[in-house]
């Protein structure tokens, strides 16, 4: 494509909230887009959750193929959300435990 969009690498993320629960979204900048949670401009739900904790993201090679196991995630029970993203992302799924950026900047607490 000439726009080089089909070869745009997404990210599918899974965060807990402060109030325990998880939201998993996709994104093709996961600190933008957690900066975006974190001032309240993120999705619906997000707002007035913060502060968050990424658990894990992994990188799919375009939009659709994001949002399809973003569905499929979405589809487990909680206890198994993270587990899902961790098999299907394979060697390519990164676990964290990091804090939501503070709204002046990103800085990482783990």
């Amino acid at each position: 494509m000439p726009n080089g969009k089909a070869d745009e690498v997404w990210f599918v993320y899974l965060l807990r909230c402060a109030d325990g629960t998880l939201y998993c979204g996709v994104t093709n900048n996961i600190e933008r887009r957690l900066t975006q949670h974190h001032r309240g401009r993120g999705a619906r739900y997000t707002r007035g959750r913060a502060p968050f904790i990424l658990l894990g993201h992994a990188p799919f090679p375009g939009r659709g193929e994001a949002q399809r196991v973003e569905y499929r995630i979405k589809r487990q029970p909680t206890d198994q959300k993270l587990v899902c993203l961790a098999t299907i992302g394979g060697d390519a799924f990164v676990a964290g435990a990091l804090q939501s950026a503070p709204a002046e900047g990103i800085t990482w607490n783990p």
